[in-house]
């Protein structure tokens, strides 16, 4: 056993020194010149775009929420894994929750899934700024979600029901394969 602990220590020991050098080395590194950071912020950028054209385009992608306004206008910080849009090409849910209440879905507000009837696109080729609208009827009705992404992936949305109950999401889009959110139960 105390070799096995031996063993173990210096397995520890070894890694600890492996990325002290590490950091040391990448501390060592040149700062960018003005240029090149401008280089590299241009790069970052065009990926961006390009990632969010790629995902609009096939149709696959979540809005993860950060904020949330409700229809008298007050707005709520909320945790971006349980508040969300998602689009899946033919499919569409939309969820708010809160981690402090227990709702109908299971994670305190509701969850709403249904077929995309409706959806169009117009993008602003000078920003690279995408405009949606999406339909979905769902079992417990009909919603429009009109849906603003930037370039650089920031979002709102304003989801609203035939009876113009509305409820606004911002945050970031994601590629639907990368998403962290969690549904809950939809009805």
């Amino acid at each position: 056993n105390s070799e096995e602990m031996k063993r173990v220590l210096a397995i520890l020991l070894m890694s600890v020194m492996f990325i002290s050098v590490q950091s040391q080395n990448k501390s060592g590194k040149q700062k960018l010149s003005r240029e090149e950071k401008k280089e590299l912020k241009l790069q970052q950028k065009e990926e961006a775009t390009r990632i969010i054209d790629s995902i609009v385009g096939l149709k696959q992608f979540v809005l993860e929420a950060d904020q949330i306004k409700n229809r008298q206008g007050q707005t709520f910080p909320v945790s971006s894994t349980i508040n969300f849009i998602m689009v899946d090409s033919v499919k569409a849910v939309f969820q708010f929750g809160s981690v402090n209440l227990i709702g109908i879905n299971g994670i305190g507000g509701a969850t709403v899934e249904g077929n995309i009837t409706r959806f169009d696109i117009d993008r602003n080729e000078k920003s690279g700024s995408y405009y949606m609208r999406i339909s979905i009827t769902a079992t417990i009705g009909f919603y429009d979600i009109v849906l603003n992404i930037s370039s650089s992936g920031k979002a709102s949305a304003q989801v609203t029901a035939l009876s113009n109950n509305r409820i606004d999401y911002s945050g970031r889009i994601v590629p639907f394969t990368q998403s962290r959110v969690y549904k809950g139960w939809s009805r």
